[in-house]
């Protein structure tokens, strides 16, 4: 009870939705469909390691590259790799 009440005093004290824009793991907002929150989740954090802006970018490029759908993207291996080239 107590930890929760400490984490409840640290997310009302930050505005979560203005780190979250700058966070990696924004990507993940990107998508409605849990499969594909979970995919971006784990690409998010396997890049997440180094300098936010560079890495938001690249999530973005693989975003745009991937299509809509991580999901559907990931059930076709050849498709994926060609629009990765």
């Amino acid at each position: 009870e107590r930890l929760q009440r400490a984490l409840d005093d640290v997310r009302a004290s930050c505005d979560a939705e203005a780190r979250r824009a700058v966070d990696p793991v924004s990507f993940v907002h990107r998508y409605r469909r849990a499969d594909d929150q979970e995919l971006a989740g784990l690409l998010a954090s396997t890049c997440a390691f180094g300098n936010v802006t560079t890495i938001r970018a690249k999530l973005d490029e693989l975003g745009e590259r991937l299509g809509p759908s991580l999901a559907t993207a990931a059930e076709d291996g050849p498709g994926a790799l060609r629009a990765l080239r």
